[in-house]
């Protein structure tokens, strides 16, 4: 018999199962299996099966996402399939229609068992690097594996078909084999990487939780410097917020050879890193950012999230205004953890400040475009956009709202306190926080209306009050602005000076120069490399016209570019050393150990 709460719900679902036939199909289909292996003939796709047992419905939608929670910019990865196929009982192929760039209608035919395959092309680096190699391969889920649309929710198994020699690394929990994984449903499968390949691995406890580092090359860096850095990031943030929501937690580290710097992207209880061998050998503090606000983001974004990151559909953007909470505070949050843990100094951390400063005071779209619009304006613009950055303004705003905080409180409340606030008053409910509930947060915690800080700084375009509010700390900053020349925004590939990115509204697209183009002059100096780049700027003069000379389908072209000004902000903070009791009380406890 059922009683109570649960006959109630008995009953509530037999209604909508009447009501709607296709619900009841959908929710008969308990068992979904993936499959995932390696073309080993190009070492550029991944082939993928999926397999629907108990299957009653008449007709199946097939949906790959457009984007990856994590990463707010829209990818349409529908894009890189190819050779769908759908079969039933019979030998014969079912009906498959593509509706549109990432979605495929199959008609089951009467079919109880349905079982649908494709390909998925990585043979171009795309987010964070190439994908695949013969010694390994990084399988991000939303970039691979499809859903069946209204059967998110039910759980899966996925299968992985390795050459032979190969480990496999994922936060999903093993089933009968070591390469048979299982998820709790298609959200958790995509929110679980894993790293295939031949990879060196590291553990290391925190209380009762298990970490795991699997590695991909670690022949240009010591792996105890890296393990050190790590625990010490782990240790310091899970004493912040009193524990890990989790048992155990992956960093899933790719080395690749080619580029200089590095990257990460956050999941709920594993995180993938891509480092450079440049940048490890150069300064393997950068790889401790990266690590300390992909870490972060265990808390701020993957348990403290806004409303809108709640989705069950991957078709349609999640925008919010709070990027540069979950992202550019987060960045705050990881240089000081560093900083607090040691393993950066207080001149490394005013550095990072600085450069956030100068980055930001250089970009006139910063009295244009709020940090909120920026927010929302990214799926449009992407990360590399001429429009300012959420990262950095966020990353200022953080420095500054946990100052300000502190004042109006005489140091009794401080970042620190609001995200454990937030994590106990949202994350531990399961409910993502509305636009406006930081700023009620921090009011609330304060007793102060910070009304004013929001609608200035963060919904409006105010310049934000570094020397105001730096002072609280005992911390001088100085801004100097010199005029120099300005040829726009451009990076270029390392491997052959083949343009990247490049500004559209800059003096070199004006004069013709595209995308893709490789560039070999601008005046009288040669590009021989990627970093030539600035010192080349450096030594041009504003307002002349330059000869730029670039390669385009193999043929030598030389164009006419009159170069452009821009304001180039240097920016120097400096400790000052007579500060009163309340200053030094701040300045201790916000940059040694958070502890008032």
């Amino acid at each position: 018999m059922i009683k109570g709460k649960n006959s109630i719900a008995f009953l509530l679902l037999a209604v909508l199962l009447l009501a709607n036939p296709m619900l009841g199909n959908l929710c008969l289909a308990q068992k979904i299996s993936y499959a995932i292996e390696v073309d080993t003939e190009t070492w550029n796709s991944f082939h993928i099966n999926i397999n629907i047992d108990e299957n009653d419905a008449t007709s199946l939608v097939f949906v790959m996402p457009a984007w990856r929670p994590g990463a707010y910019v829209r990818s349409d990865f529908g894009q890189y399939v190819s050779n769908f196929k759908a079969f039933g009982e019979s030998p014969l192929p079912l009906n498959a229609t593509r509706l549109n760039t990432g979605q495929w209608n199959v008609e089951c035919g009467g079919s109880t068992s349905i079982n649908v395959e494709y390909n998925v092309d990585h043979s171009t680096s795309r987010f964070m690097g190439k994908h695949i190699g013969a010694s390994g391969a990084i399988v991000d889920g939303a970039m691979n594996f499809m859903y069946v649309r209204g059967m998110q929710d039910v759980p899966v198994s996925v299968s992985y078909r390795l050459p032979y020699g190969w480990k496999l690394a994922s936060a999903l929990s093993s089933t009968d084999t070591y390469f048979d994984l299982k998820a709790d449903s298609y959200h958790d499968l995509i929110d679980s990487p894993a790293l295939i390949g031949r990879s060196e691995e590291y553990y290391f406890n925190v209380g009762r939780t298990t970490f795991h580092l699997a590695v991909t090359d670690t022949s240009l860096m010591r792996m105890e410097r890296l393990l050190i850095m790590t625990k010490r990031i782990v240790e310091y943030q899970g004493n912040l917020f009193n524990g890990f929501p989790f048992n155990r937690y992956n960093f899933l580290i790719d080395i690749q050879d080619e580029g200089h710097g590095g990257g990460g992207l956050e999941h709920h209880n594993s995180t993938r890193l891509t480092f450079s061998k440049r940048m490890l050998r150069n300064d393997i503090n950068q790889a401790a950012r990266v690590i300390a606000h992909e870490f972060f983001h265990v808390w701020n974004v993957k348990n403290i999230h806004p409303a809108v990151f709640d989705v069950t559909e991957y078709t349609q953007e999640s925008r919010t205004k709070n990027l540069w909470f979950c992202e550019g505070v987060t960045s705050y949050y990881a240089d000081l953890t560093l900083l607090r843990t040691g393993i950066i100094n207080m001149h490394d951390f005013t550095s990072y400040v600085e450069r956030s400063i100068e980055k930001l005071q250089s970009n006139p779209d910063r009295l244009i475009t709020s940090v909120e619009k920026a927010s929302l304006d990214t799926w449009e613009n992407g990360y590399h956009s001429q429009g300012i950055s959420y990262y950095t303004k966020g990353y200022l705003l953080g420095l500054l709202l946990d100052l300000e905080m502190r004042r109006v409180s005489s140091n009794r409340i401080s970042m620190d306190d609001l995200f454990i606030f937030m994590y106990s008053w949202f994350a531990k409910h399961g409910a993502g926080y509305e636009e406006r509930d930081i700023q009620r947060a921090v009011s609330s915690l304060t007793g102060v209306d910070f009304s004013n800080f929001f609608d200035y700084y963060i919904s409006g375009v105010v310049e934000l009050p570094y020397v105001k509010l730096l002072k609280v700390a005992g911390i001088k900053v100085e801004i100097e602005t010199k005029e120099i020349a300005d040829i726009g925004k451009i990076r270029l590939n390392d491997a052959d000076n083949s343009i990247t990115t490049l500004d559209r509204f800059g003096p070199l697209a004006k004069a013709g120069v595209k995308r893709g183009d490789v560039l070999l002059s601008i005046g009288t100096n040669q590009v021989r490399r990627p970093s030539d780049i600035k010192r080349l700027v450096e030594s041009l003069s504003p307002g002349l016209d330059t000869e730029v000379i670039i390669i385009r389908d193999n043929i030598k072209t030389r164009l006419t570019a009159s170069i452009g000004t821009k304001d180039r902000v240097s920016a120097s903070l400096s400790l000052s050393e007579e500060i009163s009791d309340k200053q030094r009380d701040i300045r201790t406890a916000i940059f040694t150990n958070g502890n008032k």
